[in-house]
């Protein structure tokens, strides 16, 4: 017989040359086998506009993905790790990773919506045209409701019942939010100088 040695032939994607079967001397059909090992990769992990710890891992090809970071982003809830910033195939703990290199996946987020109430009763409000809203977060609060108290006119919404102003424009943060009815009263008072025949009038306004 005559010895042979066996050769590698190239690994499969995502594997890499561990050991082959040794030499011989070959007297008839004899089969050799390589053994390969999978590569080890890092899997990044970007928080598309939110914040995450860790920022990547290592993972072997073919194994599951296992266990991934929570990431956080204010005013939004996140919908799990994908493939692309927008679009995507999803990814979760017991995928298995399949890409022969290193990659990155991408969090996905839903803005919150959040509760707007329209608080008429603390200054004595009777009624409001709205009393709640659902805000999507950072969108602007509809100021636009009236509220009524009988013999007042209505201000404006206020996050301070004590204010004696509106607000002009307020967006919704990342949590419920009440506004107050504000209203107010023009008082006038008449002071009549029956000697000089003269008369004196005072108007002063009160708030809520």
């Amino acid at each position: 017989g005559s010895k042979y040695t066996p050769s590698y032939i190239s690994p499969p994607a995502g594997y890499k040359k561990d050991h082959i079967d040794g030499a011989y001397t070959v007297t008839g059909t004899k089969t050799s086998k390589a053994y390969y090992t999978p590569n080890t990769y890092t899997l990044s992990f970007h928080p598309n506009g939110g914040s995450v710890s860790p920022t990547s891992k290592n993972i072997v090809f073919g194994d599951y993905y296992g266990e991934m970071p929570t990431p956080i982003l204010k005013g939004h809830s996140f919908n799990g790790w994908f493939t692309k910033a927008s679009g995507g195939a999803e990814v979760s703990d017991t995928t298995i990773y399949t890409t022969a290199g290193n990659t990155t996946v991408y969090a996905h987020w839903t803005p919150n919506a959040y509760k707007v109430t329209y608080d008429y009763m603390t200054n004595g409000g009777t009624s409001a045209s709205k009393e709640s809203a659902s805000v999507i977060y950072n969108n602007a609060i509809d100021l636009s409701v009236t509220a009524n108290k009988e013999g007042w006119m209505f201000v404006g919404w206020n996050t301070n019942p004590d204010a004696t102003t509106g607000l002009s424009s307020l967006k919704i943060s990342d949590e419920d939010v009440t506004l107050y009815a504000i209203f107010k009263k023009d008082l006038t008072a008449t002071f009549v100088d029956g000697l000089n025949k003269t008369t004196n009038t005072i108007t002063e306004t009160i708030y809520n």
